[in-house]
């Protein structure tokens, strides 16, 4: 094809675009049917070297955020990201704010969000590597042989298996 025939086309869609009012498909933002699945906890531009996470404080003094923010655990700005979720025409957030969500109210009628948080990869790590370790040595005591001398209110067996 020319490039002759390639710009005449083009053309001859832009004015078809004009005359219905409808932008080509490869100029349209991405459409989400009204029926279809949303995708409202998604985080777009994400940095690579954090673990992110939706934190719900589900009591009214903050307990469970401040056990995460001594956990490492920090805020997310919006400047920090491209963005979140599906827009939302009667929700926007503050440029500079805490990313936040709202999911409702406290049985008192106090709203509640979630908050998008994020720590350091390798902090997310030790923490993973950690619970491994105590669910490892929960199975190790499941598992461990009794001792015919000992009586310590046992009986029976365990069998635990691992998927691949």
């Amino acid at each position: 094809m020319t490039e002759e025939t390639q710009s005449n086309q083009a053309q001859s869609q832009q004015k078809k675009s004009q005359a219905t009012g409808k932008a080509s498909r490869s100029n349209r933002t991405q459409r989400v049917p009204v029926s279809g699945n949303r995708e409202l906890l998604t985080v777009i531009g994400k940095d690579p070297y954090f673990h992110y996470r939706w934190v719900l404080d589900v009591d009214d003094a903050g307990e469970r955020i401040q056990r995460f923010k001594m956990a490492g655990y920090e805020f997310v700005n919006t400047h920090e990201i491209e963005g979140h979720g599906t827009r939302q025409v009667d929700r926007p957030n503050e440029e500079g704010s805490i990313v936040k969500k709202p999911t409702g109210t406290t049985p008192h009628g106090v709203p509640q969000y979630l908050y998008l948080m994020k720590i350091p990869y390798d902090l997310f790590e030790e923490d993973q590597q950690a619970k491994m370790q105590e669910i490892e040595e929960r199975e190790r005591d499941m598992m461990r042989a009794m001792d015919p001398n000992f009586d310590d209110g046992r009986y029976g067996g365990v069998s635990i298996s691992k998927g691949s």
